[in-house]
C-alpha cells in the first residue's frame, strides 16, 4: 500500500480499515449463527463451503504468486506441501 500510494498515512489507514474488516465480519457470522439452532449437517456445509474456498483460493492466487517469485522453484512448491503437513499434525494434535 505504501508503494502504491506514496504515503505512509495512507498506508497505515488503509491497512488497518483492511485489517478491521475480519473481526467485524467474525463478530456478525457470530451474531447471525449464534441461538439459530443449526444443525450438525448445516455446520458441516457451511465449514465444507469455507474450506473449499480457502483452498481455491491458495492453489488460485498465493501459489502461482509465490512461484512468480520463486522462479526456480527451489522452496515454493516444498514450503506449500510444509504447510499442509503443519495443519495436519496440528488436526491430529487435536484428536488427542
Amino acid at each position: 500500500i505504501l508503494k502504491a500510494t506514496n504515503s505512509r498515512w495512507k498506508a497505515v489507514l488503509l491497512g488497518t480499515l483492511s485489517g478491521l474488516t475480519e473481526p467485524i465480519g467474525g463478530l456478525f457470522g457470530y451474531l447471525v449463527v449464534v441461538n439459530t439452532g443449526m444443525s450438525d449437517l448445516a455446520y458441516a456445509i457451511l465449514f465444507g463451503v469455507v474450506a473449499g474456498m480457502m483452498v481455491f483460493i491458495s492453489i488460485e492466487e498465493l501459489l502461482p504468486l509465490a512461484l512468480k517469485y520463486d522462479s526456480k522453484n527451489k522452496v515454493a512448491t516444498k514450503m506449500f506441501y510444509l504447510g499442509m503437513a503443519v495443519i495436519a499434525f496440528s488436526l491430529i494434535l487435536f484428536t488427542l
